[in-house]
């Protein structure tokens, strides 16, 4: 084995080269340092972002900062520039917003379930397939009670639903009205 730090070191005749200096150099970007590094370089890409809009401000003043979007090269600075140029719209009417955002949070929930329900239907299906046994008509009636909430949430109207009579073996034990005339 070698005595020198900067040397190879030896393991049963292998030679192993020294870490290089970018092997060394990220664990010491890592944590709080790496966190702060990054913070600075974020900056200085910002500040440099900053000094360019003001340079063609500058350059152009008659130009509306809009329309500089064009002639900014990089697109960060463009980014930077529509950022700034965003303007926040003032909520008037809070209660309308707060139902509005209530109302898409619950066609969300009700696509989520619908979603669920006709996973269940399509296995059911699948299985009912591979057996005598007929498919549960629950689950077609909740698929539609789910899909008609979704339609009423986006200002549709709900369908009816007909769901076919399951004949039975027995027939005082019928399960829908069937007439024969």
């Amino acid at each position: 084995m070698s005595s020198g730090a900067a040397t190879n070191r030896t393991a049963r005749g292998v030679t192993v080269p020294p870490p290089s200096l970018l092997a060394r150099a990220v664990p010491a970007f890592s944590g709080t340092t790496g966190l702060v590094v990054k913070l600075v370089l974020l900056g200085i890409a910002n500040a440099i972002g900053l000094w360019a809009i003001v340079g063609a401000l500058q350059q152009n003043p008659e130009v509306p900062a809009e329309a500089l979007l064009a002639e900014v090269e990089a697109q960060d600075t463009r980014d930077l520039l529509a950022k700034l140029l965003i303007e926040e719209r003032d909520i008037t009417d809070r209660p309308a917003a707060i139902e509005q955002f209530r109302r898409r949070l619950e066609r969300a929930r009700r696509l989520r379930r619908l979603r669920s329900v006709s996973q269940t239907v399509a296995e059911a299906q699948s299985q009912a397939a591979s057996s005598a046994v007929p498919m549960d008509s629950s689950y077609v009636v909740e698929l539609h009670q789910e899909g008609a909430g979704v339609h009423e949430l986006v200002g549709g109207a709900a369908q009816a639903l007909s769901v076919p009579a399951i004949e039975s073996e027995d027939p005082s034990r019928s399960q829908g009205v069937t007439t024969h005339e």
